[in-house]
């Protein structure tokens, strides 16, 4: 009975470190997707197809689906993924903007809407929050070796609109037509991002207190975790937290 605990333990464990590694893959196949359709199947000429491509070498994907991800982004494997959004509230007002990517409408809508009844979310119509949220570039970079003042200097002209260090990260954020640019100039200068996004980012913040975060939280977590979603984005703010 012992050995037969353990061994299902051991199952349980490996099931889930699968589970967790398949949605990882899942998700860097999505970015790489957006990456060749925004830039092209050229990691030389399109700086942010390089990123995700590092990304997945960084988590160990299979070079296999690496590259059958860029061919059905191209058109030339299975159907191609198309971009869609979903706007909605969690609990206590909270305002959530998901973006995912599909190649089955029906299957996303339902996995999406699900996740929202079932945390006491309420989702939207198309269109119903895009006042809250704007548009911005995220690039996250190590900030040993580089010249932070000669650098941000030299982006503002292209469109950036911040610069931060926080440790050893600097983090500077975009005019969303200034994304490719700045992502651009740091290629030339051969500095790679360990991040670099388009990301929704909130005009306006809902409140909440920390019990109430818990529960957004909740739903944020089991959107982030749908296999079709890449971005969840939302606009709470928790004193001391957020």
């Amino acid at each position: 009975m012992a050995g037969h605990s353990k061994y299902a333990n051991i199952r349980h464990r490996k099931d889930a470190q699968d589970a967790k590694r398949s949605r990882i893959f899942s998700k860097l196949i999505t970015e790489i997707g957006v990456a060749v359709r925004s830039g092209g199947p050229d990691a030389t000429l399109n700086p942010r197809l390089r990123q995700a491509l590092q990304n997945a070498r960084d988590q160990n994907m299979p070079r296999d689906n690496i590259e059958r991800a860029i061919l059905r982004a191209s058109g030339e494997g299975d159907s191609a993924l198309r971009a869609v959004t979903f706007e909605g509230y969690a609990p206590h007002g909270v305002a959530i903007f998901v973006d995912a990517e599909t190649d089955n409408n029906n299957r996303t809508v339902s996995a999406v809407r699900s996740r929202f009844n079932r945390h006491g979310g309420d989702l939207g119509v198309d269109g119903c929050l895009r006042f809250i949220f704007s548009r911005a570039g995220v690039f996250h970079l190590d900030v040993e070796g580089i010249d932070v003042d000669a650098l941000t200097l030299s982006l503002i002209d292209l469109g950036l609109e911040d610069a931060t260090v926080n440790g050893k990260t600097l983090t500077l954020l975009t005019a969303l037509e200034g994304f490719h640019p700045v992502q651009s100039a740091l290629a030339a200068r051969s500095l790679a991002p360990t991040l670099a996004r388009l990301e929704r980012r909130p005009r306006t913040r809902q409140p909440v207190s920390a019990a109430e975060w818990a529960t957004v939280s909740r739903l944020i977590e089991a959107l982030v975790d749908c296999p079709d979603v890449r971005q969840v984005s939302h606009n709470a703010r928790v004193d001391g937290l957020l």
